[in-house]
């Protein structure tokens, strides 16, 4: 008998912030890391959710490359609601 999810050929990721997941295998096919907006405060949210994702499926390399990323904006933040917004 097969899966609900085999016979639509999709799987949902529930707990998964989209942006990440696609990191994820971007990465896996050896394309860059990319954030999807100049909005800092969204470079954050989304670095922060690829080191998430990565950590959960084993991309270790993904997890270590965002944590530079998330590290390097948050000291170079001026604005402290950047953080927690």
């Amino acid at each position: 008998m097969r899966s609900q999810e085999a016979q639509k050929a999709e799987v949902t990721l529930l707990d998964d912030d989209p942006n990440a997941v696609e990191a994820v295998f971007r990465h896996l096919y050896n394309f860059a890391l990319d954030p999807p907006t100049d909005e800092e405060s969204d470079k954050l949210r989304y670095f922060c959710n690829v080191v998430v994702a990565s950590d959960k499926y084993g991309v270790l390399g993904l997890a270590e490359e965002a944590a530079l990323h998330l590290t390097s904006h948050l000291v170079n933040t001026e604005a402290p609601q950047d953080v927690v917004t």
